[in-house]
């Protein structure tokens, strides 16, 4: 279903979301709104703080995964 108002850009900023690495219940309720606003037609990334604990297999993976649900999944890397 889209939303009557213009898309918007929107971006999620969260070290816990369900899949790359254990989560509790705001990483739940942080996927379920980022998959809600996608669904609805925004443009979501969701900016993942704890990328610098994940393998390049690993960050390719979920990127590939989240992207099927129209979510731009960034993790951040350590410098």
């Amino acid at each position: 279903m889209k939303h009557p108002l213009p898309a918007l850009k929107i971006c999620v900023v969260t070290g816990q979301i369900v899949g790359p690495l254990g989560q509790g219940g705001i990483g739940t309720a942080t996927t379920g709104l980022a998959k809600h606003l996608a669904a609805i037609g925004h443009q979501v990334t969701v900016l993942y703080t704890r990328g610098y604990q994940m393998s390049a297999s690993q960050m390719k993976h979920w990127t590939a995964v989240y992207r099927e649900d129209g979510i731009d999944f960034v993790p951040l890397a350590a410098r």
